[in-house]
């Protein structure tokens, strides 16, 4: 597959580290919600949200895009953890907007500057992501863009940085070691996150380059085309741990879904044994 890669690998255990072009600024898509998580998460620890907390989800609240709440076809109850849980585990962007609206953008700003992210700006929910990503692709109308799954119309297409949530794959990274130190935010939320993040639905990219047993990935993917990419741990049964991040643009608006996230596991999979000779 051609395109251009973005990668950013550290070793946790001993030091190493790998990048390429990890400095560049590129969209990141859903893996802004790791940031949102985690401010929900120690909201949960400190006693400013309840978990079990209901929330009753409309189908007029429902935002276009992914799987999950989306779907249903009528009003939902479901608790606040519950919609952690939907919004890690599945991407689900009607569950991270309804959070996005409990804990407020800039708090999820304000903790990415606090964490030293400096890359990363989150610029609102999944709703104005994508509403944005249809104009900037093309699109006439909103309806015909999520018909169209966002798929570019040419291969020339492109998210407009200004207008999308971005960051490097270097403060990705960087994030993803946080989180695994219990950095990121007090170590109840890092854990509750970390956990989530472990039963991601989506496993095409980094699960088929480090199998299980052999290896636990906590990770979180991101899709906004022309742009794919997944961060996290990989973590191998010997104690060896590295933080990683690919974000890939393809370069061919027709290129399989697959095909993709085949390559985003490989690049990741070339990181790692970069890191771990």
């Amino acid at each position: 597959m051609t395109g251009t890669f973005h990668v950013a690998a550290e070793r946790l255990d001993r030091p190493g580290s790998y990048g390429l072009r990890d400095g560049v600024v590129v969209p990141i898509a859903s893996m802004y919600k790791v940031l949102l998580a985690l401010e929900v998460a120690e909201a949960f620890d400190r006693g400013r949200l309840r978990p079990d907390a209901p929330c009753v989800v409309t189908p007029g609240e429902h935002t276009p895009g992914g799987a999950g709440l989306n779907r249903f076809a009528h009003p939902a109850s479901v608790s606040l953890r519950d919609l952690l849980y939907l919004a890690l585990a599945w991407s689900d962007n009607t569950a991270s907007d309804v959070l996005l609206e409990r804990v407020g953008l800039d708090a999820v700003n304000d903790r990415a500057a606090r964490l030293g992210l400096d890359s990363v700006q989150v610029i609102g929910g999944c709703r104005l992501l994508l509403r944005r990503a249809g104009e900037d692709l093309g699109y006439p109308t909103e309806d015909a863009a999520v018909a169209a799954d966002w798929t570019p119309r040419t291969d020339d297409a492109d998210l407009r940085l200004d207008r999308t949530t971005r960051g490097s794959a270097a403060d990705l990274a960087r994030l993803a070691g946080l989180l695994a130190r219990d950095r990121a935010a007090s170590p109840a939320a890092c854990r509750l996150v970390r956990d989530l993040m472990r039963r991601q639905v989506w496993t095409a990219r980094f699960t088929r380059g480090f199998p299980k047993p052999d290896w636990v990935v906590t990770s979180k993917t991101g899709t906004l085309s022309p742009w794919r990419g997944e961060f996290g741990v990989l973590e191998r049964a010997d104690g060896a741990a590295v933080a990683v991040a690919v974000v890939v643009r393809q370069s061919a608006a027709a290129t399989p879904a697959d095909v993709v996230d085949r390559a985003v596991g490989a690049a990741a999979r070339d990181a790692v044994r970069e890191v771990l000779a």
